[in-house]
């Protein structure tokens, strides 16, 4: 299987996203939909697996979605599974789109630079450990900026921020603790901010 592409059919029925899952993880079913999980002890800030994403002109994205993985196949929601990142295109991720919401997240998207290679890359690494059979979270309010889609967390967490609309709307105290982490995301935030701050 070919590791992480994506691909239109050639009658254009269908476009498929080909993932493989890492073997330290694998995907069940929640009250919430699917989710990620661990299958074996992953310890405090420990690369979990490598964050890979496709952006895809809109004009190419069709409604049927199938995700297929060394672990199975699953259709995917093009508004659900997506994001709208970049003007005119659709931003899809592999298996790793299933990974949910949480205030009180396990594991956060860092960037990693690969001697060997020369290349950085995107890795998913854990926050503390985490035990086999635990769900690995994230937060969306880490990962997006504005959410078009929010929605009420039932993370249950004492620190639950109740409705997710993304990094944007978090309070300024918020946003400098996120920003003195090492988010992938950071400088992409601080550049969408000065945009909207010149608005």
């Amino acid at each position: 299987m070919k590791r992480n592409v994506f691909v239109k059919n050639k009658d254009n029925k269908f476009c498929e996203i080909i993932s493989q899952i890492d073997e330290k993880v694998e995907i069940k079913m929640t009250p919430n939909g699917y989710g990620i999980f661990a299958k074996e002890k992953i310890n405090k800030n420990t690369g979990i697996s490598i964050i890979n994403f496709f952006i895809v002109p809109k004009e190419d994205v069709l409604d049927n979605i199938l995700l297929t993985t060394n672990k199975g196949t699953y259709t995917l929601n093009k508004i659900t599974h997506s994001s709208d990142y970049v003007n005119d295109s659709l931003v899809f991720y592999g298996w790793d789109t299933f990974q949910n919401h949480s205030c009180n997240n396990n594991a956060l998207s860092k960037p990693y630079f690969c001697e060997t290679f020369n290349e950085m890359y995107i890795i998913l690494f854990s926050l503390r450990d985490i035990e086999s059979g635990d769900e690995i979270t994230v937060n969306y309010n880490e990962i997006y900026y504005h959410m078009t889609d929010p929605f009420e967390c039932g993370c249950n967490s004492t620190n639950c921020k109740g409705m997710i609309k993304g990094f944007k709307h978090l309070s300024k105290d918020e946003k400098q603790a996120m920003y003195e982490t090492d988010n992938i995301y950071n400088s992409f935030f601080k550049l969408l901010e000065k945009i909207d701050n010149e608005k």
